[in-house]
């Protein structure tokens, strides 16, 4: 259960580092500041469900993941546009499986990447290996799209929702995730 946990929490972070579990879609956000330059990761969160057939019988695990101990950053630069992601972070985790909950700290530690972007009005979108973390086999490259929901001179949220079906060891896990990432500088 321990890696089935540990390899949850990777997919996470491999698929998201930076989105968001925000319906609100105010319009009193600004989105209008400068998306170049340096960000410092100052609060993540997330929630979501993973499916896991096993002999024709679904066990299903929800979770709720909070980010501590940040010490993150995420540069985007243009001309190549690339989003180039580093640093450590803790994620308490809350996750309920077969009506047992539990609550467990996961550090990933020397995470980093470099993915390329593209932006289209308030759409983000990441191509590319968005994180890596030293032993870990993440997967395929990923792309995702992200929803700015606020970008000022000082603040940057995003957020995304992700649904996707992933292997492994031959076992597949439909995996449901909503993110929120807010960044500063």
């Amino acid at each position: 259960m321990k890696k089935q946990l540990k390899l949850l929490v990777l997919l996470v972070l491999s698929l998201t580092v930076f989105s968001s579990c925000s319906d609100d879609d105010s319009d009193s956000n600004s989105t209008s500041g400068e998306l170049l330059g340096v960000w410092e990761m100052v609060e993540m969160e997330y929630t979501g469900t993973s499916v896991t057939a096993v002999q024709g019988q679904d066990f299903t695990t929800s979770y709720d993941g909070v980010g501590s101990n940040m010490d993150t950053t995420m540069e985007i630069t243009e001309n190549p546009n690339n989003l180039l992601f580093s640093g450590s972070y803790d994620i308490d985790l809350t996750f309920s499986f077969v009506g047992q909950t539990q609550n467990q700290t996961v550090s990933l530690d020397d995470v980093e990447s470099v993915s390329t972007w593209t932006r289209s009005g308030n759409t983000l979108t990441i191509d590319g290996d968005f994180a890596t973390i030293e032993g870990v086999d993440l997967g395929e490259v990923q792309t995702q799209d992200y929803t700015i929901e606020e970008l000022t001179d000082n603040t940057l949220v995003l957020t995304s929702s992700i649904n996707q079906v992933v292997t492994n060891q031959g076992v597949d896990n439909d995996v449901s995730i909503e993110i929120y990432m807010r960044f500063t500088r």
